[in-house]
């Protein structure tokens, strides 16, 4: 886990961030082996690499390097700094950990076209 910024690129192809398919659900064990990285402007994180010895490496996980946290076990993190989405997943007694990914850059998640909490909370 580590809380440094990932610096956010142009991007040219819009991902819709209201389409269900360009979001991820998946159930990991812990360790999950994933680092996640803050956005670059402090909004949300995202998936920054995989622990080769971690459960999202180690089962073939749908989980790549890019995708933006959404949810965890349920509940919205999107937007959250980096210590509370962290939190949401560290503070969890359970063994597995349901995540919920959008698979879209941070501009389209966070930016004008961003759904509004009450679809996002029907995707987790």
């Amino acid at each position: 886990i580590d809380k440094d910024r990932r610096s956010s690129q142009p991007v040219k192809t819009f991902v819709d961030p209201q389409s269900t398919a360009n979001y991820v659900r998946i159930e990991l064990a812990k360790p999950m082996g994933i680092k996640f990285v803050e956005n670059e402007d402090g909004k949300g994180i995202l998936v920054d690499a995989l622990v080769a010895s971690g459960s999202a490496a180690t089962t073939g996980a749908d989980v790549k390097s890019g995708d933006q946290l959404v949810g965890v076990d349920g509940a919205l993190v999107l937007g959250a700094d980096f210590d509370a989405a962290l939190g949401a997943i560290t503070g969890s007694s359970a063994a597995t950990v349901k995540l919920c990914l959008f698979r879209g850059p941070a501009q389209f998640l966070y930016g004008p076209t961003r759904p509004d909490d009450a679809w996002l909370a029907s995707v987790l």
